[in-house]
């Protein structure tokens, strides 16, 4: 929209306001008869006239200051404007006015602003009048603005610490449901952690002797038989087996012969030390790797077993137990060692040999044999 068009809208405005003005003065009871005679109305008339003038004050204010600064500078004026518009004073224009209008509230509530201003339209300003005028609207408008200011400041400062207060409550439930959420990871992955060690232990403890399975023997068997290859030590394989064991479980039963085997573990467990391993080869036949030993000690923890086993008593029966030992050890401090034992399946077949042999020699014994610096006899 252009600018003439805007004033061109805007004065059009201003002209049908004030026409409609006029036309509810004309109608007002409280009007100077001599003026316009009043007309015998009801009372909500009243509300909706004050109203009208409460409304239309934004417009009527600067007319009338146009009008009285008119009147003032050229009094044979207001008989003209007289015929058109109510007969008061500038002064009480303006406290009518100041009930709606910030600007004539502004002047009335300054006695000084007043007088300078009451001044202007009765054509008698001087320039004290106007300095002190222009002192007090400057000091009101100085003041009005360091209050906007300050309440803006107060309502900005509030609404921030609201918003970072509101924000600071999000986070810290954000964070509590992380928390949570990581206790549950946490609690789920310790209970993972549990069920996996017990899945690992059942993938290499036999079921029914609570010794180690054969997939974990033959798993360290390499690993400890690479070790001592590599550092030039000795390692020793105890190979036993249970004497007359299928005659045992033909006579009494497969329950009974499970029950032997039980035994036979929980005595040869509890002869392992914790460094050694203890592990059911298959059957009857179990076999303990012993990581750095030398044969005088697979020799000596051998007999134990053996004496261990065949103090073993069973209710109700009158048997004895037995068991046959194989012992083999290789050291690989001597030279020759890597010679004849390149695999850890010899030192395997080399206690295996020696369990042969004990069982044709009799069984319930301990045959061994050593490639190492000290031979035993």
């Amino acid at each position: 929209m252009s600018i003439k068009r805007f004033q061109n809208s805007f004065f059009a405005l201003v002209g049908f306001v004030l026409g409609i003005k006029l036309c509810v003065l004309m109608l007002d009871p409280i009007v100077p008869s001599a003026q316009t005679p009043g007309l015998p109305i009801f009372t909500s008339w009243r509300t909706v006239l004050d109203s009208f003038y409460a409304y239309t004050a934004w417009v009527e204010y600067p007319v009338l200051v146009i009008i009285y600064y008119i009147q003032g500078y050229f009094p044979a004026t207001v008989q003209f404007f007289g015929d058109w518009y109510p007969a008061i004073t500038f002064q009480e224009a303006l406290n009518t006015s100041a009930n709606w209008n910030p600007l004539a509230k502004m002047v009335v509530s300054n006695p000084e602003l007043l007088q300078g201003t009451l001044s202007i339209f009765s054509g008698q300003l001087n320039t004290l009048t106007f300095i002190s005028m222009l002192f007090y609207m400057a000091i009101n408008f100085l003041i009005s603005s360091i209050c906007s200011l300050v309440v803006k400041l107060w309502w900005l400062i509030f609404t921030e610490f609201n918003y970072a207060k509101k924000q600071e409550a999000q986070f810290e439930i954000a964070l509590k449901k992380k928390n949570e959420a990581l206790n549950e990871v946490e609690s789920k992955y310790h209970n993972l952690s549990k069920e996996n060690s017990k899945l690992q232990e059942y993938t290499i403890t036999d079921e029914l002797t609570g010794t180690y399975n054969k997939r974990f023997f033959l798993d360290q068997i390499k690993k400890m038989f690479e070790f001592a290859q590599q550092n030039k030590k000795s390692i020793s394989l105890i190979m036993l087996d249970i004497d007359h064991f299928k005659k045992l479980n033909d006579t009494h039963g497969h329950l009974f012969g499970d029950e032997v085997l039980k035994r036979v573990a929980e005595t040869t467990l509890a002869q392992t030390p914790d460094y050694y391993f203890c592990c059911r080869f298959g059957g009857e036949e179990f076999a303990i790797i012993l990581p750095d030993a030398t044969s005088e000690r697979a020799i000596k923890l051998a007999e134990t077993m053996r004496h261990a086993i065949s103090q073993l008593k069973f209710p109700n029966q009158s048997l004895t137990v037995t068991a046959s030992f194989g012992v083999g050890t290789i050291d690989f401090a001597e030279k020759s060692a890597f010679k004849h034992f390149k695999k850890f399946d010899d030192l395997t077949k080399l206690a295996d040999d020696e369990l042969y042999k004990a069982k044709l020699n009799g069984r319930n014994q301990v045959c061994f044999a050593s490639h190492s610096n000290s031979q035993a006899s």
